[in-house]
């Protein structure tokens, strides 16, 4: 079924910038959340508010919450991989290296999804798409090799790149099994709550099995990023995508 932002090629448009502009402020804000502790918690609360935030959202307006039992399964691989692993691997890598260049990077993670879905689905990539894929890491690699020059610390510059394109990898598996769970009839509200919580709870695991954990200090200036970073650079971010 065709939506109607489908038919509507400027809606569709203002969508895009929306979402991008959005997720690009989100990263810079993101330095705000790792400045005063570790990635896991930050992940672990920002995750468990969207998660209790969305789902109570849709039970206000008088819509179901209950997931199917057919599919647990696949929104969990989703909360692991896209709200848990994606986000937590980047929270590592905007302490190591500028959020820039992380979400840069991070954007890359479309790339990842067309070739694991090409790797486990079997799907075929049109010469057009592979072009685009092939197009798009050149532009990567031309973008982000300039700046690395620049930073200093060459161990922590290569740590932060490897988390990042972790992160990218992450949420490009996520973002398939996602499109996967979608064509299965799951509605992107189930998905993003349910998917959230099971991040949530991957994030709140590793930071109890991870030894060296530190916890953030909610001093005003990390409240109000992980309030914006909940309202606006998740639950509204995510109702853009």
């Amino acid at each position: 079924m065709t939506t109607r932002a489908a038919e509507n090629p400027a809606t569709t448009g203002l969508l895009f910038l929306g979402t991008a502009f959005l997720w690009g402020t989100g990263a810079i804000v993101t330095t705000t959340q790792v400045a005063v502790g570790s990635p896991e918690p930050s992940v672990a609360i920002r995750m468990a508010l969207v998660g209790a935030i969305t789902l109570a959202a849709t039970a206000a307006t008088g819509r179901t919450v209950a997931l199917p039992r057919h599919h647990w399964s696949r929104v969990g691989l989703q909360g692991v991989l896209f709200f848990g692993l994606g986000f937590i691997a980047f929270y590592h890598a905007t302490s190591l290296i500028p959020s820039g260049v992380a979400a840069l990077i991070l954007s890359s993670a479309p790339l990842f999804a067309a070739a694991l879905g090409r790797l486990f689905l079997g799907t075929r990539l049109s010469p057009r798409s592979l072009g685009g894929i092939l197009l798009g890491m050149i532009g990567l690699a031309v973008i982000v090799s300039p700046q690395l020059t620049t930073l200093g610390d060459h161990r922590a510059t290569i740590t932060g790149m490897a988390w990042a394109a972790v992160a990218a990898a992450g949420s490009g598996a996520g973002t398939l099994v996602g499109e996967r769970n979608h064509r299965a009839g799951l509605s992107p509200v189930l998905q993003t709550g349910w998917g959230a919580l099971t991040g949530a709870l991957l994030a709140a695991t590793a930071m109890l099995v991870m030894p060296g954990t530190v916890l953030p200090v909610a001093d005003t200036r990390y409240l109000l990023g992980l309030a914006y970073m909940v309202l606006v650079a998740s639950v509204l971010c995510f109702a853009l995508y």
